[in-house]
């Protein structure tokens, strides 16, 4: 079964496309599936609608679009699986679901060319399983589900493993919902000397004194995430008005001031502490770098919409320019110097169709990882400083509701990396964390 998956361009597009059946306008890059006859997919869009936008004003309530794309993707990916057992959604038991599941284990995806992990394994059937909670409690769709489909919401039981999962919790008639144990999710840590490295490739700071002439822009979005602990989608949903109302105080660089982070994930608003040195840097930025960028029109289909987004595109980047940038591209753009600055990995991937495997040259190092490291190098300049509960303090910068989450998954790479910590070492990062322009 050929399913797509479209973008509303516009407001008013996805109602236009669904015509007079439509329960209002979609804002803009809402996902929606297609089949391969054209239709609209409605029980994929009503889950979408439910669980990413408001009833009243049809906005996003606290996630991103990246967010509801993903969803939707996963849903796809879903009722493709349902075409090839012969299914149709409202017929399903839960044994079904649990066999979709099952079916992922050593799965190559065709985008990667590598195995499914465990985290996409449980994301994909989180989704799932959300999806058939909100089909029973809504009343347009539960006269569709059999007597055979046990109500899903509220009954889920998280467990944890790291094999297949065997077929007891059939038995019990609920699904198993897998969940990534954080002790076993991937935490990595830059190094100073490899953080050095990325960032000699992403460029110059503005108040370098021997800077070169290239853009200070992918700097500056690398150091907001190692300074803060920030979330990508979190540094590109940053404007100008929140970095302009800041007040850093020139004489004392490494003292920090405020800022308030209102697109967050959960939509749970946090402050977090920026150094004096590097607000002063992004605002000139903002005064110099950025005015230059911005044209004197905006496509209103921008992917962020708001015309005051802090981190923009270049002037040399032709019809884009002034155009906000995605998190996708933040992704890009570090990836690139990653790469650049030859950090890489070697990874085994696997053509789906053809079974042939190469090996391919990866980067050692992704953008999400700045916010691992900003945890473990806070720990350690923290803990040096007689702060006896650092962690508490990591907690709060990172948006974690329970200390737990921190502890669990950053707890043993902090250990492990502490092996690697020299007194020189030490020195050297509590100056790196007030600021990356440390003599070597």
């Amino acid at each position: 079964m050929n399913i797509r998956i479209q973008r509303a361009c516009e407001p008013d597009s996805l109602r236009n496309e669904l015509g007079s059946g439509s329960t209002g306008s979609m804002p803009a890059g809402f996902p929606f599936a297609v089949s391969s006859n054209g239709e609209i997919i409605e029980p994929i869009l009503g889950f979408l609608s439910e669980h990413f936008l408001s009833r009243t004003t049809g906005r996003l309530t606290g996630s991103s679009v990246a967010s509801a794309v993903s969803a939707a993707y996963e849903l796809a990916d879903y009722w493709r699986y349902l075409a090839r057992s012969n299914k149709r959604w409202d017929e399903v038991e839960v044994s079904d679901i649990e066999l979709y599941r099952d079916s992922m284990y050593g799965s190559i995806s065709p985008k990667t060319q590598v195995e499914l992990s465990q985290a996409t394994i449980t994301h994909r059937t989180s989704t799932v399983v959300s999806f058939y909670g909100w089909a029973n409690a809504n009343h347009e769709h539960v006269a569709l589900m059999t007597s055979a489909m046990t109500p899903l919401r509220g009954r889920q039981r998280a467990t944890s493993y790291t094999s297949k999962p065997s077929g007891d919790a059939r038995q019990r008639g609920t699904i198993a919902r897998p969940r990534a144990s954080y002790s076993d999710e991937a935490v990595h840590v830059l190094t100073i000397e490899d953080y050095r490295r990325v960032a000699n490739e992403l460029g110059p700071l503005p108040s370098d004194e021997q800077r070169d002439e290239r853009a200070s822009r992918d700097r500056l979005i690398a150091e907001l995430a190692l300074q803060t602990g920030l979330r990508r989608f979190e540094v590109a949903h940053l404007t100008t008005n929140q970095i302009l109302g800041l007040a850093p105080d020139a004489s004392a660089p490494y003292a920090v001031v405020p800022l308030r982070i209102i697109v967050t994930k959960g939509g749970r608003p946090r402050t977090v502490l920026l150094p004096s040195w590097l607000a002063i840097d992004l605002m000139s930025y903002i005064d110099n770098e950025r005015a230059l960028a911005i044209p004197t029109r905006r496509r209103p289909h921008s992917k962020l919409r708001t015309e005051n987004a802090l981190f923009v595109a270049h002037p040399w980047a032709r019809q884009h320019v002034g155009h906000a940038l995605s998190p996708a591209h933040l992704d890009h753009l570090y990836r690139k110097a990653v790469l650049n600055a030859a950090l890489t990995r070697d990874v085994i991937k696997t053509d789906p169709f053809t079974g042939k495997q190469h090996i391919d040259k990866a980067p050692a190092h992704v953008f999400h990882g700045l916010r691992h490291t900003f945890a473990v190098w806070t720990y350690y300049a923290r803990r040096e400083a007689g702060d006896v509960e650092p962690w508490k303090y990591i907690q709060a910068a990172l948006g974690h509701r329970s200390l737990d989450t921190t502890l669990n998954l950053y707890l043993r790479a902090a250990s492990t990396f502490e092996a690697t910590v020299s007194d020189r070492l030490m020195r050297q990062m509590q100056i790196m964390r007030q600021h990356t322009n440390y003599a070597a």
